[in-house]
């Protein structure tokens, strides 16, 4: 099984989600899409599963408990495939489309 694995940082500006809404719509025209705007997975031409959800930071609050910051959100984008074909031709549809909306998107190291 080969799989690439993506982090999306969402900063809460409404373009964003409408740039999360695309990517499904895109999927979905050459698979079968379930879930909501910010948690789905699809099955992308029959040879890849693609999961997006919100990923939980490892990171610890700051100095300042009380203060209210606005926290950017963590999107996991998780791309598996059987052959790596698959898994390559999907990622590539995920990282162009998020590229594009001008979203923040790093492969990351499993």
């Amino acid at each position: 099984m080969y799989r690439v694995l993506y982090e999306v940082v969402l900063r809460g500006i409404p373009e964003e989600l409408e740039c999360l809404s695309k990517l499904n719509s895109i999927l979905s025209l050459d698979g079968i899409c379930i879930g909501s705007q910010t948690m789905f997975i699809c099955s992308y031409k029959d040879s890849a599963i693609i999961k997006m959800s919100p990923h939980t930071s490892r990171q610890s609050p700051g100095a300042q408990p009380y203060r209210e910051i606005i926290q950017p959100i963590s999107i996991a984008i998780s791309i598996e495939s059987s052959n790596a074909d698959g898994v390559i031709k999907a990622a590539r549809i995920v990282y162009e489309t998020v590229k594009n909306c001008g979203l923040s998107i790093k492969l990351i190291a499993e």
